[in-house]
């Protein structure tokens, strides 16, 4: 019970489709709540929230829900008044929200620069404005933003909009760790790789991929992880709990990268053991 009596906003937190992997948002709500936190789940699908409070009721957990665009700081202010309405205050916000463009710089649009960067990091910006008064009635308070290891290297994708917004979600956490850190409001990243989630599997749809293209995707992906593997959003969910509880109330601003070492591979390098 990492996180009893605690007040947590997660964003993102509708479960993605109705197979059997988990998103990091769904997988971070049933985390906490397992953990014993109070639940605001922010989404803008309300049918996605209902299948992750199906799936926290069927373990004899709740949250509650609160359905808007994060991108909208309407929806920040009112996920942060539930939070205190109903649960009496804030403790922990997950910024997990996250979307991908087309890779390439010609296929780049200006519309999908400004959506992605809106969703990616603006939605942090607005959620983090509203939650630190919150959090500093209760004493302090702790962020979890979620970035990708696209901000550190090249993914073997030009994904222009979603590397960069990630980079600056990324110090942008940075930025708002010190500048409260007296006030004992921590800010963190966690930094997934190779996961496997419901986005992942939605590209077999949305590029329309045979069952055999879709399995050479996903080993593709899992070689280029030392382990061999994919992580899954419970990996994700893991490093999310950790830096959101008192276990790590000297840790800020810092970064968890989940990604079995793939970062410490030079790209284009083989994974392979001799």
């Amino acid at each position: 019970m990492r996180l009893q009596g605690k007040v947590a906003i997660v964003t993102g937190a509708g479960s993605v489709g109705t197979g059997t992997v988990l998103g990091t948002g769904c997988a971070t709500a049933i985390r906490f709540a397992q953990e014993g936190a109070r639940l605001v789940l922010v989404d803008r699908d309300e049918e996605a929230v209902k299948r992750t409070l199906a799936m926290l009721r069927g373990q004899g957990l709740d949250g509650l829900m609160h359905i808007g665009d994060v991108v909208n700081a309407d929806t920040a202010a009112a996920a942060v008044a539930l939070a205190i309405g109903s649960h009496g205050g804030l403790d922990i916000v997950v910024n997990n929200v996250g979307i991908v463009g087309p890779p390439g710089l010609l296929a780049e649009t200006e519309e999908n620069w400004d959506l992605v960067f809106a969703v990616n990091l603006k939605s942090a910006f607005l959620m983090s404005r509203a939650a630190v008064p919150a959090m500093l009635d209760r004493g302090g308070g702790a962020f979890v933003n979620i970035s990708s290891t696209a901000a550190h290297r090249s993914m073997g994708a030009s994904t222009y909009a979603y590397s960069v917004s990630k980079a600056a979600l990324a110090h942008f956490s940075r930025i708002l760790a010190i500048e409260f850190a007296s006030k004992k409001i921590r800010s963190n990243v966690v930094t997934p790789g190779m996961i496997d989630t419901p986005l992942i599997h939605n590209l077999k749809e949305r590029f329309g991929w045979s069952d055999g293209q879709f399995d050479a995707f996903q080993q593709s992906r899992a070689a280029q992880s030392p382990t061999g593997a994919q992580g899954d959003a419970m990996d994700i969910a893991n490093a999310a709990l950790y830096l959101a509880s008192d276990e790590a109330g000297f840790v800020n601003g810092q970064e968890i990268i989940v990604d079995g070492g793939q970062i410490n591979v030079a790209p284009g390098g083989s994974t392979k053991k001799e």
